[in-house]
């Protein structure tokens, strides 16, 4: 099939300019046969590229008495960025974004999830879960690239916002407008569930906001089913009996704790202490918490019982793997 394609790419030289794909849908006109074997180099180096060259940040995770083994697949903070011609007055702002964004190979955060959308399948995983800031900020261009990716995986996924994905900085547009082109790539509820017949993955979608009181009942009604629960968060929760996670955050992003807690960046009102407690109380059935936000990895115990493991940026071509067993 590769022989084939290469035969008929060079075959349309003989009737004009082509125009070759690359990340996110950018084309690159050709008119030379010199030119096209150079592209040609390119797609094989990429398709050469296997999953093992993605960092993988594994986590095992024990359930008793399940039936089967399960294995998640942690995507976030991706911060995809794609320059623009629609936002002609922030291009130097957006310039200077994406070249926050880069992995050490210098390969942008949109041409590495291009990549990376090519290998998702090849995991095998269960489920994929994309836990927030996929895209750096709202944009047609940024979000139409994440699109592409997602559309070339059979695994199924769940999505969590965050603020870069809602936010408007650099593009302006009607916040409703943007939540309606998010809810075409996915549900964008505020609690997101992935049920498996031993377990469910809970999902706080946009978890830099507060908690409103509709989302404190859905999770009360969930609760209710006696299932075990594997928390899906963006922010991370503070530990109760542990500062460890909190002055790291501090250590990397300027005195600030990143986190939901006391006198941390993220002060919980009434309804997300509730849910914080909910998540933390005796007979929670909260078995662990999957986080990002940070850019680095940690594990924290939240308490006693419930460790919350939080994955570092996915633009750094880094993955999470968790292995769910009952040993």
């Amino acid at each position: 099939m590769r022989k084939i394609g290469r035969i008929l790419l060079k075959g349309m030289i003989c009737i004009g300019t082509i125009i070759l794909l690359s990340s996110c849908g950018k084309v690159e006109n050709s008119q030379s046969e010199e030119t096209v074997n150079n592209q040609l180099s390119d797609l094989d180096n990429d398709s050469k590229i296997k999953s093992s060259e993605f960092g993988e940040d594994v986590k095992n995770i024990v359930i008793p008495g399940i039936e089967k083994s399960y294995k998640l697949l942690v995507i976030n903070d991706m911060h995809i960025v794609e320059e623009s011609d629609t936002i002609p007055d922030k291009r130097e702002e957006i310039k200077g974004r994406l070249d926050l964004f880069v992995d050490s190979e210098g390969r942008s955060s949109a041409e590495s999830w291009t990549i990376l959308s090519n290998q998702i399948d090849s995991y095998n995983a269960d489920a994929v879960l994309l836990a927030g800031d996929m895209v750096d900020f709202y944009s047609p261009e940024n979000l139409d690239c994440l699109k592409q990716g997602l559309n070339k995986i059979n695994t199924s996924f769940i999505y969590l916002r965050a603020d870069h994905d809602y936010g408007t900085w650099y593009y302006k547009e009607d916040k409703a407008v943007v939540k309606e082109k998010e809810e075409e790539i996915g549900d964008d509820q505020e609690i997101l569930i992935k049920e498996f017949p031993d377990f469910m993955v809970v999902g706080i979608n946009n978890s830099t906001s507060q908690m409103s009181e509709e989302g404190i009942r859905r999770l009360e009604e969930i609760w209710k089913i006696s299932k075990p629960v594997i928390l899906l968060t963006h922010v991370p929760l503070n530990s109760r009996i542990d500062n460890g996670l909190s002055e790291e955050s501090k250590l990397y992003w300027g005195d600030r704790a990143l986190l939901w807690g006391e006198e941390c960046y993220y002060e919980p009102d009434e309804n997300t202490s509730k849910f914080i407690d909910m998540v933390l109380q005796e007979d929670s059935p909260v078995v662990a918490v999957l986080s990002a936000h940070l850019h680095f990895p940690y594990t924290v115990n939240l308490n006693d019982s419930v460790v919350e493991y939080v994955f570092d940026a996915s633009y750094k071509n880094t993955i999470g793997i968790v292995n769910i067993t009952d040993e």
